[in-house]
Parts: structure tokens; C-alpha cells; sequence
């Protein structure tokens, strides 16, 4: 089965523990929203899901397989990713990126350039170079990267910075058709309201902990202001655990 399983995982840094014991669980066709203040763990928690960084305790699998680094190459090519923009890539043409891009994941059956940039709605040149995008351009350009070798996962970190409107309702409907093909997703973000449009479920992670994996149809009837009302409650009741 297609999943992202993680078990009782454990990030230290500087001897403080980021990550606390996490577990969390996300089968196909789920849109999982991360929620949770700053400093809160996410993009830790999303680093160690891709890669990036290697936790100290516990085991991260994907598709049933665990992530380490004699399997990570292979992992990859399930799994489609929008981290924060890397100014790296800023001096490429479009056309630059997305080679390196197929090339770094060995793709054989890649959507073409042409067909990705349609996708998300771009209508720029392959020549066109990275670092003279605006951010929503760029945002864009990442999603449709990330979905070019027609992974089964998406890995998704503030995907809705610097869209406009239009922009946010094409990822959303990207976000859903993923879903519907019996994709697998996690999205953190702080844009509480886009997650609350696309996800199945809502994750609040604080100090490094999950607190709670609840249901957005069981959200929507118990607040009445929906995912906004969920999570100042959960403020409210982990500052009192404090």
C-alpha cells in the first residue's frame, strides 16, 4: 500500500529535541495539512520525509519501504517535492532546471517541459531564467517540477507563498486531482484556510510533538469556524500544557 508511515522519530539539534517522538500516518487518496506555530517542527518534520536530514530515533517508510540512504535514490522517484525556493537555481533557464531535474531522478517516462508548464499555467519560454520569476511564478514552476515525473507522493512546504488567486485555486485542483488518482500528500503550511479547501485531515504538530491527526469533515462540525477555530483551540490547550 502506498503510505507515508512514520514511527516514534526523534530530530536533535544543538541538544535540543526539534522533533519529539513523532508518528504520523498518511494512506492514498488523503491530503494531510501540517499545522502548527513557527519553530514548531514542520519543515524539520518534511526534511527528514525527503531526505535532507536524518533523524536520530525512529523510522520513516515509504511505500512500505524504510528510508535510509542505500534506499533514498530510489525512494525519490515516488515522491514529488516543493521545499522553500532554493536561490541556487536562480541563474537557470527554466529549460536547465527541468533537465537536472529528470536527469537527478533517472526518469524515463517524464512529462514534457512543454506539458508541465501547461499544467501550472505558465506561459514562458524554456529560456526563460528562474531568477527573473516572481515568487507565485516561481511557486508554480516548482509544483509542476514536482509532479513532472508522475510521482505517487507529494512533499509540499508553504505551496500557496505568493500566489494570486487564480494561481491558488490551479494548485488546489492539482492538489485534488493528485488525490483522486490515489496520490498520498502532506502539506505544511500556514494558510489555514487553502488547507481546510483541499485536506482530508489536519495534523498539529508544537515543540517538536503531534498533538493530534483529526479528520477535516469531523473539523468543520465540531467549530464552527472551521480549521481557523481548531487551531486556536489547540493553541490554547498547549500553552496551558505549558
Amino acid at each position: 500500500m502506498r503510505c507515508i508511515e512514520i514511527v516514534k522519530l526523534v530530530k536533535v539539534i544543538n541538544k535540543k529535541k526539534i522533533l519529539n517522538a513523532i508518528n504520523l500516518n498518511i494512506k492514498p487518496y488523503e491530503v494531510c495539512g501540517l499545522i502548527g506555530p513557527n519553530g514548531a517542527g514542520k519543515t524539520t518534520l518534511i526534511n527528514c520525509v525527503v531526505g535532507l536530514v536524518n533523524a536520530n530515533e525512529g523510522l520513516i517508510k515509504i511505500n512500505d519501504i524504510v528510508l535510509k540512504s542505500s534506499t533514498r535514490s530510489k525512494l525519490l522517484r515516488d515522491i514529488g517535492t516543493v521545499l522553500q525556493y532554493p536561490s541556487s537555481i536562480s541563474r537557470l533557464s527554466i529549460n536547465q532546471i527541468y533537465d537536472d531535474h529528470i536527469h537527478y531522478l533517472s526518469c524515463e517516462n517524464a512529462n514534457s517541459l512543454d506539458s508541465v508548464l501547461t499544467m501550472v499555467g505558465l506561459k514562458l519560454s524554456p529560456d526563460c531564467i528562474i531568477g527573473k520569476l516572481s515568487l507565485g511564478m516561481k511557486q508554480r514552476l516548482l509544483l509542476g517540477l514536482a509532479i513532472s515525473h508522475k510521482p505517487k507522493l507529494l512533499i509540499l512546504d508553504e505551496p500557496f507563498n505568493g500566489l494570486d488567486p487564480d494561481g491558488i485555486s490551479l494548485i488546489k485542483d492539482i492538489i485534488e486531482n493528485f488525490k483522486n488518482h490515489g496520490g498520498c500528500i502532506l502539506i505544511a503550511s500556514h494558510s489555514l484556510k487553502e488547507l481546510e479547501d483541499c485536506c482530508t485531515n489536519i495534523a498539529f504538530i508544537e515543540d517538536g510533538r503531534i498533538f493530534e491527526n483529526k479528520n477535516m469533515k469531523d473539523i468543520r462540525n465540531e467549530y464552527e469556524c472551521g480549521l481557523n477555530g481548531y487551531y486556536k483551540q489547540l493553541k490554547k490547550e498547549t500553552n496551558y500544557e505549558k
